[in-house]
C-alpha cells in the first residue's frame, strides 16, 4: 500500500468516525432543542432553536443541514424491503 492510498483510507475512516459522532449527538440535540423551544420566550428570541444549536459535531465548511442527505422514498422503500426479508415477511406485490 502506498502512502497516497493510506492517506485516502485514513481520510475515509475519519469521515466515518465523524458521522458516527454526529449521529450520536443528534439524539441529545433533538431533546435539548425541544426543551429549549418549550422554555423559549418568543419576545426575546423570535427564531426557534434548531438541532445545529445543540450538536457540537460539525463538518468544517458545511452547514449542519447539508451533512446528511435526505432520504428519498426509494431509499425508504428499500429499507422496508430489507427489513421485510430479514424478518421473514412476504412480499405480496410479486405474484
Amino acid at each position: 500500500m502506498t502512502v497516497t492510498e493510506l492517506n485516502k483510507l485514513l481520510i475515509e475512516l475519519d469521515k466515518v468516525e465523524r458521522w458516527e459522532r454526529y449521529d450520536a449527538w443528534q439524539h441529545t440535540a433533538s431533546i435539548s432543542s425541544l426543551i429549549a423551544n418549550i422554555c423559549r420566550d418568543p419576545k426575546e428570541r423570535k427564531e426557534p432553536f434548531t438541532l445545529a444549536d445543540f450538536n457540537p459535531i460539525k463538518i468544517p465548511g458545511q452547514p449542519i443541514k447539508q451533512q446528511k442527505p435526505k432520504q428519498t422514498w426509494q431509499d425508504q422503500k428499500r429499507i422496508v424491503e430489507i427489513f421485510n426479508a430479514a424478518y421473514g415477511g412476504t412480499d405480496r406485490r410479486k405474484g
